[in-house]
C-alpha cells in the first residue's frame, strides 16, 4: 500500500506540474535466477521439516524428471514457502514442456526469497491498479519481455544478472519508451 501510494504521489506532483509521466512495468529474470536467500517454514515440525529434506535431496539426485516432478510436489505441499524447491519445480516443469506451470513456480520462488531484490507480485499488481485508476499509461517492459521468450519465462537470454537486461534489451526497452512518445504525440520520427 505504501509503494502504491508513492505512485500516486509521484503522479500527482507530476501532473501538477505540468510534467507528462509514464510508468514501466519492469521485468526480471525468473528461469536462471534462483532465490539469494531461502529459508524454511517457521512453523514445520520435526518430522515434516525432516520429510520435506528428505524429499527436497532425492529430487535434487533425480535422474528422472518425472520422479523429480513428483517430489518436488510433495515437498513444496509440505513447505509452499521454501523458494528453493519451488525453483527446482519450475525448472522440473521447463522439462517436462510444462511452461505455465513452471512460469508460476518461479514467480512463486521470486515471491518466496527472503532477500527479495526483484519485483515481487503484489508490487506488479499495485502499479497496474495505479496506473489504470490514475489514467496513466504503463508501458509493461515485463509483458514485452515474457513475448519475446520462446517459453514466456525471461532468463539469462534477456538479463545480465537478476534484474538489469542486456544492452540489446535495453534498446527494446528504449524501443518501447519511443513508441509510446510517438503515439501520445510528444515527438515525430523522422528519416
Amino acid at each position: 500500500s505504501q509503494y502504491a501510494e508513492n505512485l500516486k504521489q509521484m503522479i500527482s506532483l507530476a501532473r501538477e506540474a505540468n510534467v507528462p509521466i509514464v510508468l514501466m512495468n519492469p521485468a526480471s529474470n525468473l528461469k536462471d535466477t534462483p532465490p539469494f536467500k531461502i529459508e524454511p517454514r517457521s512453523d514445520l515440525n520435526e518430522r515434516e521439516a525432516a520429510e520435506f529434506e528428505n524429499l527436497f535431496t532425492q529430487a535434487r539426485a533425480a535422474s528422472v524428471v518425472g520422479d523429480r516432478v513428483e517430489l518436488l510436489e510433495r515437498a513444496v505441499a509440505i513447505d509452499g514457502q521454501h523458494g528453493g524447491a519451488r525453483f527446482l519445480l519450475g525448472h522440473a516443469y521447463l522439462a517436462q514442456c510444462r511452461p505455465e506451470e513452471a512460469r508460476e513456480q518461479f514467480i512463486r520462488a521470486k515471491d518466496e526469497d527472503v532477500c527479495s531484490l526483484r519485483m515481487i507480485e503484489p508490487l506488479h499488481e499495485a502499479l497496474r491498479a495505479v496506473a489504470e485508476s490514475s489514467a496513466t499509461p504503463l508501458i509493461d517492459v515485463r509483458r514485452d519481455f515474457e513475448l519475446q521468450s520462446t517459453d514466456g519465462i525471461p532468463g539469462d537470454n534477456f538479463f545480465l544478472d537478476h534484474i538489469h537486461p542486456s544492452i540489446n534489451n535495453h534498446q527494446v526497452i528504449a524501443r518501447l519508451l519511443v513508441d509510446h512518445f510517438v503515439a501520445a504525440g510528444f515527438c515525430r520520427p523522422q528519416a
